[in-house]
């Protein structure tokens, strides 16, 4: 049986664009209705891939890596922050080294481990733009 505070919700889709290399952080804040969802008791977990059947994870974010920080529980709010480490030692293929980006995908669960609920935060798109320049 789904909480309250959290029926319902759909995931939400938001394209993040990456420099490979740089240092990047995204703010979210899923709401329902408008309103703040309170994730006081769930927890947060996301992978990039470079499509939905490939089983090979590109970056993982998780609480426990703090990749995915919360800034204020109650009113559902928490940020993505990724280092150059977590981009610059990505291999990319001859298409994509032509292209000059990995095209990949993402999603992020929102999970309760105490009544077993997950939902879907946000999904959508995850571009890494190459860089040129490395040291």
């Amino acid at each position: 049986m789904a909480s309250t505070n959290t029926a319902n919700l759909a995931a939400a889709t938001r394209n993040l664009v990456v420099e490979q290399g740089s240092s990047v952080t995204f703010n979210f804040e899923p709401s329902r209705d408008g309103n703040p969802i309170d994730l006081t008791d769930f927890i947060l977990n996301m992978q990039v891939r470079r499509s939905f059947a490939d089983r090979k994870v590109l970056i993982n974010c998780t609480l426990a890596n703090n990749k995915l920080v919360y800034t204020n529980r109650p009113l559902g709010k928490f940020r993505l922050s990724l280092e150059p480490i977590d981009t610059s030692e990505l291999n990319f293929t001859a298409d994509e080294l032509e292209a000059g980006q990995i095209e990949a995908v993402y999603d992020l669960e929102i999970s309760n481990p105490i009544t077993g609920e997950t939902l879907k935060g946000v999904k959508g798109k995850f571009t890494i733009l190459r860089e040129v320049t490395r040291v």
